[in-house]
């Protein structure tokens, strides 16, 4: 959506906490291409959360698993984002 929006040139800013790492500065560089704002992003933490989705079959659901713990957001602080 925020894509999207920037695309029609509303002004979108992303806030969140992004590790300072190359997997972290990819992050960045992939929202800038599309328009968003990064200032609201603070840097830090180890890691990105990761998500996992397993497709159902037939009469079987899909299961999502998330895995966040000691993720740069999880452990976001009041205060450390303006």
């Amino acid at each position: 959506m925020a894509a999207a929006l920037a695309q029609f040139g509303q002004p979108v800013e992303f806030v969140t906490r992004l590790p300072d790492n190359d997997l972290g500065d990819a992050c960045l560089n992939f929202l800038r291409q599309y328009g968003i704002g990064v200032r609201h992003i603070v840097r830090g933490g180890e890691r990105l959360g990761i998500y996992f989705l397993e497709t159902g079959a037939a009469q079987r659901a899909g299961k999502v698993i998330y895995d966040r713990s000691d993720s740069a957001i999880a452990t976001v602080q009041p205060g450390m984002i303006d």
